[in-house]
């Protein structure tokens, strides 16, 4: 139980500057407090695990840092009187994560005839 960091730099691809860019992490147990370049960008404490994070990301190199805290159920299985550490999910940051472009179309149904 507690807190790990997870940090990445990454660059965006050229034809992704310009759009909506929503980081995607994917699968996380339990919060997330999403910092790009050492701004916060917000923290997240349920699905789905995605943030907008274009007013962060510049060109060229990013930061990326993720602070991934659990509860204290892996504290607690542990031990012989407690034999419940094989049911504990997996715990900290599992991804995939991924920066999405946010494509902002709209589409109009019309009845079929």
């Amino acid at each position: 139980s507690g807190s790990a960091v997870y940090a990445k730099t990454f660059a965006v691809p050229d034809s992704y500057l310009g759009r909506r860019l929503v980081l995607d992490l994917g699968r996380v147990s339990a919060v997330a407090e999403v910092f790009v370049n050492d701004k916060s960008a917000g923290t997240l404490v349920w699905s789905p695990y995605r943030l907008d994070i274009t007013k962060l990301v510049k060109p060229g190199e990013n930061q990326l840092r993720v602070l991934v805290t659990n509860t204290e159920a892996n504290s607690r299985a542990v031990g012989t009187s407690r034999h419940i550490l094989a049911r504990i999910d997996v715990c900290g940051l599992e991804g995939p994560v991924q920066i999405v472009p946010y494509i902002d179309d709209v589409l109009t149904l019309h009845a079929a005839n």
